[in-house]
């Protein structure tokens, strides 16, 4: 059988295992940005309410401190509801299950291509066999996850300077939600404290 179609197989489950382990990345800083933005609201939701029951600052208008706290409120809520559904940090233990596998498998797979006189029919099938079962039993991984391996193995894909550039404004995209819910908490407390 061609070596060249053993080596193809080898590429592609390298590449596969290697845009599973980029998901797992990406769903882990998720579950991080996640916890954080709900860590940051409840605090600046305890701020809020100190300032609302101390009195500290008579002059703050007292329904944009309402305002305040059922804004706080409501997005530690809808936070906390789309962490526990999205499910990010088990999401991201299973992609990195599937890319420990698929790298195991490549590995064992190597004595095969080492080995000429093991490259048939039979070891072949097996191989892609076992590569379909381990994907099938998972999530796939997304575009941004490919787009990714492509950036750090420059070397195999002739990348241009506007791939860099997409990759960087999807990561930036993937995780807007939490950079705008951080900024307008800062702006939420910095009107608070400057009046």
């Amino acid at each position: 059988m061609e070596n060249n179609k053993f080596l193809e197989l080898k590429r592609r489950m390298m590449i596969t295992a290697t845009n599973r382990f980029n998901a797992n990345t990406r769903l882990n800083r998720h579950n991080k940005f996640s916890l954080w933005t709900v860590i940051s609201f409840s605090l600046g939701l305890i701020f809020v309410s100190i300032i609302n029951v101390v009195h500290i600052n008579s002059i703050i208008n007292s329904s944009y401190i309402d305002i305040s706290l059922i804004f706080f409120s409501v997005t530690i809520l809808a936070i906390s509801t789309a962490l526990t559904m999205s499910n990010f940090g088990a999401r991201a233990e299973k992609f990195l299950d599937s890319g420990r596998e698929l790298h195991a498998l490549v590995l064992d797979f190597e004595k095969i291509i080492d080995d000429i006189s093991l490259q048939n029919i039979t070891n072949y099938e097996k191989y892609q066999k076992e590569y379909e079962h381990i994907l099938s039993r998972y999530e796939n991984h997304k575009l941004i996850d490919h787009k990714t391996t492509k950036i750090k193995n420059k070397n195999e894909y002739n990348q241009k300077w506007y791939n860099y550039i997409d990759v960087f404004i999807r990561n930036i995209l993937e995780y807007t939600i939490y950079i705008v819910l951080f900024f307008i908490e800062l702006y939420c407390l910095y009107y608070l404290i400057k009046n």
